[in-house]
């Protein structure tokens, strides 16, 4: 199964759309930073930055600087011109991908797809016959993030002085608009 930014572009080619611009926001943060902030957003649904944790996700900055893409993006559509929308995004940085995620997110796909399928197999969003999986899930993935994260993150460093020219390839797809 594709990954999902690819099952969009799948969606978007069979809807007959045509992708012309593609802006990546992402947390900046280490992947340790991140999963506590993320946990604590879950869990106690505070985004905000608290004691030594920042905000969770995308910070609040990065968001509001996003708004640079809106003149090149209405420039586009008041002109129907498109092709040279998404260059115009990339000299304004509106994709910057880290190799090492490239290679942890490959990594994490098979085994959610897995707990998706395993979980959705009890019923829908609500239904209490899959309330114990999602039990097992959440107590899983908080032991796996604090055991396997650091492991996780050693072989994604790895994968990368192995796969540079793999992963920067994988790099410079997700940076532009065309369906493998």
């Amino acid at each position: 199964m594709a990954e999902p930014r690819e099952r969009v572009k799948q969606y978007l080619h069979e809807a007959g759309a045509n992708l012309v611009g593609n802006v990546v926001l992402v947390d900046k943060h280490n992947n340790l930073v991140s999963v506590l902030t993320v946990f604590r957003w879950a869990f106690k649904g505070q985004k905000e930055a608290s004691g030594m944790l920042p905000e969770a996700g995308v910070s609040s900055s990065d968001i509001k600087a996003a708004t640079r893409f809106g003149e090149p993006i209405a420039q586009a559509l008041a002109q129907n011109q498109w092709s040279s929308l998404q260059p115009t995004l990339l000299q304004l940085g509106a994709v910057e991908i880290n190799p090492n995620l490239v290679a942890l997110e490959a990594r994490a796909q098979k085994p959610f797809r897995f707990w998706a399928k395993y979980i959705a197999e009890k019923g829908g969003p609500g239904a209490p016959e899959r309330q114990g999986r999602i039990k097992m899930y959440r107590t899983l993935l908080i032991l796996g993030i604090f055991t396997l994260t650091p492991i996780t993150a050693i072989s994604a460093k790895l994968a990368v002085l192995f796969n540079r020219k793999k992963l920067e390839e994988a790099v410079e797809y997700h940076k532009g608009v065309s369906l493998r």
